[in-house]
């Protein structure tokens, strides 16, 4: 129990309850600083960090993703 708590909040920057549930950030420095939405158990997305990754597209839009690739709008 005790490490199920403790990897639920490991690097938890925010974690708020609403109406549906809980949801949080959490912050990761490996394989490249990201930071990443949770809502429960089921991670959303996310976002890179650090000037060298600024205004480029992860997850949903990454450009191996389908909107990537369809769009061409997410050529670094």
């Amino acid at each position: 129990m005790v490490r199920g708590a403790e990897d639920y909040t490991t690097a938890v920057r925010v974690m708020e309850r609403d109406f549906y549930g809980v949801v949080r950030t959490a912050d990761h420095e490996s394989p490249v600083p990201y930071r990443s939405m949770y809502h429960g158990g089921i991670m959303h997305g996310g976002q890179l960090l650090g000037e060298e990754f600024r205004n480029t597209p992860a997850d949903y839009f990454g450009p191996t993703s389908g909107y990537g690739r369809s769009s061409g709008r997410c050529a670094r």
